[in-house]
């Protein structure tokens, strides 16, 4: 019997908490209207902060997905003693000497920082695909198994060696419909033949978006060692720890300094975690999203502790008599905390949906894109959410759940409907302030970063942007052997082109502005060569043909531009931009003057024949670049980008551009056609996202803030009807009420926004020193904190009008009190 007993005293707890949970459905049924506030405030609070540690789980907690991920690293080529500049390539040479000389990697590979196009002919249309090129072992380093076939041998990987490609998957599907076969048959790239060795892992991506890879070694380009053209990728040995890894990189770095001073004088080798570059590409911005975010939870939790107070203060009647029939105040407390804990999961299952919804935005516009990580809510971040649902809504609703059953049965039982509550009138209004004080800082770095994107959307990039038209022409190997005949092809598109109505200008340069960044190569005047390597300038080099400058709207300021007289037979010559010419020749005219320049190790000199303006090639974000024109005529290459300035839509020339191109070689397809401002908006998608996630977020916030003043205002209305309803009868007269009403949620609104200007003239040194920039890409970049008064000045005039706007109602309702019922009451 004893022991019967016992098994019942064990299981009243779970019939305890049965009961609870049943009561709290039925008084959640019982206000849908709190329910649905509820579930609204705290799932969107719950769901921003879901999403961020989505993307902190997916760069920062969870390895990256490749088997042993932390055992990879990344190579950058530092210049000075101590590494102290950094560029992420390499030179073909320098790697192969990593590669050869290190024990520390089980595997060091190679591979072209960006893709090109070339065109695939046979089996269908021709099509213009995205190419890359890689070292033997790629996949194998990163721990990738092919879908079929193989990766190159290293006797593949010899300028002489076959002409072999790996496909990707979604090319294989595509194009071959997924055959077998298709592996060790022979396809035409730009038109050589090429056999297909082997088809990379299904929605494989890493830093290059491509359709086809190819031996390093048959790029043709940039294998001198002053050439630095290549990203290293390496796997550590088993055993090996990273500081064992770049000790011996470094010694082998200062072995390449001693046999080559020319080229490698100060040139090491810096050894990165992978992970750690991911998180260094926009950590800063993440960082930034997530404080945005507990921000939008710290309001969320205002405003469900304000729902909480006031829900606890209309039961004030129905505490007492439950407290007068023998519930005791923790058995009160339990079960107003088990409403909690069910508004909690449901707005956990809110919150998460919400973020299923967001995620995939957030990350298609990040660097996790481009190592092919997918967007998933994992079952940790599941976990984190019911967590964090819970832990807000326990910690927001349990003050107000003791103050609501910290009651005078007597006096509750006997003046129920009675004001009261000062000091939980104090109480909610100090979370009203709170709450707009978060909304006043979340709203600033929201503007101060918008306003960034939108600076850097308006930045003069120095060429025509508006009716511009570009695209990639590639001509085939095999059809277009010598200079001449690319020359005579591209002559004639332009001059076809030209004749199209709407067409004011066009032009061809071997990359387009913004879109194609790189290739730029080391310049000096040969009057003054630099003493080390260390100290050459850098500039971008561009082959374009006549006409070029004119379509972009480039204004030439000297000289003149390139001309078809320029040919291989003539003086080499070169165009070069202001900045270049100002740097290589301070105070001097440049026109006629010798440039020398490095060409994968040769060194070329040409005369200065024309100076134009300054453009911004590589990002909108960064100065103008020093840049130099090659005449097409003594470079001809094989692929160049089109430009065409239009009097009308750039768009309705798709279709007569096409037919042109046909008409010369009908197998040669139009690539990467697009707008010069569709290329412009592309280069600011990582920026245009992460302010577009953090102006949701804000916009979260202030809908809270004002909700919750609204709220806030409409329940002390109806506290202090009596109150208002005497003051009515004794002659107070609507205005006045009216701007009681007012009064008071315009001082906490304005409490709030003051706080908040302390709390960011505190923390930002409000126009002291600068913004910190992270990276071009990064929409902080460029902004100084000494623009946060004007932001400071738009948000708190917009939330104090969002403050009168959530005082109007509650003030109607305040004139709308019976004054003699009010009086009868008393």
């Amino acid at each position: 019997m004893m022991r019967d007993t016992a098994s019942v005293g064990s299981f009243r707890w779970l019939d305890d908490v049965v009961q609870d949970l049943r009561f709290a459905l039925r008084g959640l049924r019982r206000q849908p209207g709190f329910l649905v506030a509820a579930l609204l405030t705290l799932g969107l609070g719950v769901g921003a902060n879901v999403v961020m540690f989505s993307v902190a789980d997916m760069a920062v907690f969870r390895s990256l997905p490749f088997p042993r991920a932390d055992r990879l690293v990344a190579a950058r080529t530092t210049f000075g003693p101590n590494h102290e500049r950094n560029i992420w390539t390499s030179s073909w040479p320098d790697y192969e000497d990593y590669r050869d000389g290190a024990s520390s990697f089980a595997s060091l590979v190679a591979m072209a920082p960006m893709a090109l196009d070339m065109t695939l002919e046979g089996n269908g249309e021709p099509e213009r695909l995205r190419t890359t090129w890689i070292s033997p072992g790629f996949f194998f380093t990163l721990g990738e198994q092919m879908t079929a076939g193989r990766e190159f041998t290293t006797r593949e990987n010899l300028a002489e060696g076959p002409p072999v490609v790996v496909i990707s998957d979604g090319l294989w599907h595509s194009r071959f419909g997924g055959d077998r076969s298709v592996v060790g048959s022979r396809i035409v790239l730009d038109g050589e033949a090429r056999t297909v060795v082997g088809v990379a892992p299904r929605g494989f991506s890493f830093i290059v978006r491509a359709d086809v890879w190819a031996p390093v070694a048959q790029a043709g380009w940039g294998m001198a060692r002053q050439s630095h053209n290549w990203l290293l990728l390496g796997r550590l040995a088993s055993g090996v720890t990273l500081a064992q890894a770049q000790a011996e990189v470094d010694g082998i770095a200062r072995a390449l300094q001693a046999e080559y001073p020319e080229s490698n004088h100060d040139k090491g080798l810096l050894l990165t975690r992978l992970q750690d570059v991911v998180v260094e590409g926009f950590g800063p911005s993440l960082f930034i999203l997530w404080g945005a975010v507990g921000l939008v939870l710290l309001i969320a939790c205002a405003n469900v502790a304000a729902l909480l107070l006031a829900r606890g203060w209309t039961r004030r009647a129905e505490l007492a008599a439950r407290a007068a029939l023998g519930a005791g105040r923790a058995r009160l407390v339990r079960q107003l905390m088990a409403e909690h804990a069910l508004v909690g999961l449901l707005a956990s299952a809110l919150g998460t949906a919400f973020a299923l919804d967001l995620l995939p935005m957030l990350v298609t516009g990040t660097p996790l894109a481009l190592l092919n990580i997918q967007p998933a809510v994992h079952a940790s971040v599941l976990g984190f959410a019911i967590a964090l649902a819970l832990v807000t809504v326990l910690l927001s609703g349990l003050p107000p759940a003791l103050a609501a059953t910290g009651v005078d049965v007597a006096q509750e039982l006997k003046a129920a409907t009675q004001s009261g509550g000062g000091g939980h009138g104090r109480l909610q209004n100090a979370l009203v302030v709170g709450q707009v004080a978060v909304s006043v800082v979340l709203l600033v770095a929201a503007g101060l970063l918008i306003g960034n994107v939108s600076r850097l959307g308006r930045v003069n990039p120095g060429f025509a942007t508006q009716r511009v038209l570009t695209a990639d022409i590639g001509l085939p190997r095999d059809r277009y052997t010598d200079g001449e005949r690319r020359a005579r092809f591209f002559e004639a598109l332009l001059s076809r082109v030209r004749a199209l109505p709407g067409v004011q200008a066009a032009g061809m340069a071997s990359r387009i502005p913004i879109r194609d960044f790189g290739d730029n190569v080391g310049v000096w005047d040969p009057g003054h060569p630099p003493v080390r390597a260390s100290d050459v300038r850098l500039a971008f080099q561009r082959v374009v043909l006549p006409g070029y400058f004119e379509a972009l709207g480039i204004p030439l300021l000297s000289g003149r531009d390139v001309q078809a007289t320029d040919g291989p037979e003539s003086p080499p010559v070169l165009v070069v931009n202001q900045k270049l010419a100002d740097a290589l020749f301070p105070g001097v005219d440049p026109l006629g003057r010798n440039v020398a320049v490095d060409l994968a190790g040769d060194t070329m000199t040409l005369e200065v024949v024309g100076t134009v303006g300054d453009v911004r090639i590589s990002s909108l974000a960064s100065e103008t670049d020093m840049a130099m024109y090659f005449s097409y005529y003594q470079r001809p290459f094989r692929t160049m980008g089109l430009v065409i300035r239009t009097a009308g839509k750039p768009s309705a020339l798709v279709r007569p551009v096409r037919q042109a191109l046909r008409s010369l070689d009908a197998g040669i397809p139009l690539g990467q056609v697009a707008t010069m401002d569709a290329v412009l908006l592309g280069s600011l998608r990582f920026a245009r996202t992460v302010t577009g996630v953090l102006a949701i977020f804000a916009a979260v916030a202030l809908l809270l803030a004002g909700l919750g003043l609204y709220g806030l205002l409409a329940f002390q209305v109806t506290q202090r009807h009596h109150e208002i309803g005497i003051r009515m009868a004794l002659g107070a007269d609507a205005a006045a009420v009216f701007r009681l009403v007012l009064r008071r949620g315009l001082g906490l609104a304005g409490i709030g926004v003051m706080l908040g200007s302390a709390v960011l003239a505190v923390a930002g040194g409000v126009g002291s020193r600068p913004y910190i920039p992270v990276r071009a890409t990064d929409p902080s970049v460029a902004f100084r904190l000494e623009a946060v008064p004007l932001a400071f000045v738009g948000v708190a005039v917009f939330l104090l009008c969002v403050a009168v706007a959530a005082c109007l109602h509650p003030a109607r309702r305040a004139l709308r009190v019976d004054a003699i019922n009010a009086l009868k009451a008393e």
